[in-house]
């Protein structure tokens, strides 16, 4: 999916361009306001061999709804086993497609996948191999770590020693899944939250399923992260953050589950913002904003996003 980032989308196409495997592609704009459109469409017509093309949202949809809008264009014109979602911030392997596939065959109880994801300014550092999801906490496996202290890889070759690391909790960044993960209106992400908030509320949602996901140790990929906005660590996004996150836990959670849940969040959240820059103060206001407020909602609509973000949290 595409906002204001047609340099990374065709980059990120360069390297589809020369991925293995028989494959389509959809290119989703979101509504993007720059030259996106004119140059993914100039990109796509000197590129025929790429088997693409350009879905135009028409609006900033956030990243959950422009994923699903793509999902129902595809599933109304093409017929697939397996669906891929890819930022167009990351650059791939060209064997990261075909190590997707051979896995899901082989192990056709696994219905979501992700591939080993690197930094791409250092490839040799590790953004995340999936992680783990319990309680409402997560925890990303070997994240900055270096690849060649990844267990199950060879640390001379890289070559995998193990197949897969079973994982509860993945990213939307690089999201292969079953085709029969899709509901009825061939959406796979919660529309509550215009940005973030989809990936963690999939593994809930997959996790109380039981519904088992991997990490490919075969399957590699780059991202640039955080591509699409930036100067992350501002009280606003902070609040966003946590806003998104209380009311989706509190919707998964029973009462008194959720009322453990986010004393303890809470608790960690403050001596956390304490001590990077915040003060305890601000820190504590904040936190008991992002209670109140998620107390009495239950969603986080566009407005509510672009409201935070230019105004004055606390």
């Amino acid at each position: 999916m595409n906002w204001n980032g047609w340099r990374d989308t065709l980059a990120c196409l360069d390297s589809l361009k020369v991925a293995q495997g028989q494959f389509r592609v959809l290119v989703v704009d979101n509504g993007s306001s720059d030259e996106s459109v004119p140059q993914i469409k100039d990109y796509l017509k000197a590129n025929p061999t790429l088997d693409a093309e350009l879905y135009e949202a028409g609006d900033n949809y956030g990243f959950a709804k422009g994923n699903n809008e793509g999902l129902r264009y595809i599933a109304d014109r093409w017929n697939a086993d397996h669906y891929l979602l890819l930022n167009n911030d990351t650059v791939v392997e060209p064997d990261f497609l075909t190590e997707l596939e051979k896995f899901a065959a082989e192990h056709p109880e696994y219905k979501a996948m992700t591939p080993v994801i690197c930094y791409d300014y250092d490839r040799s550092i590790i953004w995340n191999c999936g992680g783990w999801l319990n309680f409402g906490l997560r925890k990303d496996y070997y994240a900055n770590g270096r690849i060649t202290e990844v267990k199950e890889l060879d640390p001379k070759t890289l070559r995998p020693l193990v197949s897969h690391i079973d994982v509860t909790y993945l990213t939307g960044c690089a999201l292969f899944f079953s085709q029969d993960l899709l509901d009825q209106n061939h959406r796979l992400l919660t529309e509550d939250f215009f940005f973030g908030e989809e990936d963690f509320n999939f593994c809930l949602r997959m996790k109380s399923q039981k519904k088992k996901m991997a990490c490919v140790m075969s399957s590699k990929i780059y991202h640039k992260v955080n591509g699409s906005i930036k100067d992350r660590d501002t009280l606003s996004k902070i609040y966003i953050y946590y806003l998104n996150r209380y009311i989706d836990v509190r919707k998964c959670f029973s009462p008194l589950k959720y009322l453990v849940w986010v004393t303890m969040s809470s608790l960690y959240a403050i001596l956390l913002l304490t001590k990077l820059k915040y003060g305890f103060g601000n820190s504590v206001k904040l936190m008991c904003k992002v209670i109140k407020d998620s107390s009495r909602m239950d969603k986080v609509t566009q407005k509510d996003f672009l409201e935070a973000i230019k105004g004055k949290v606390i």
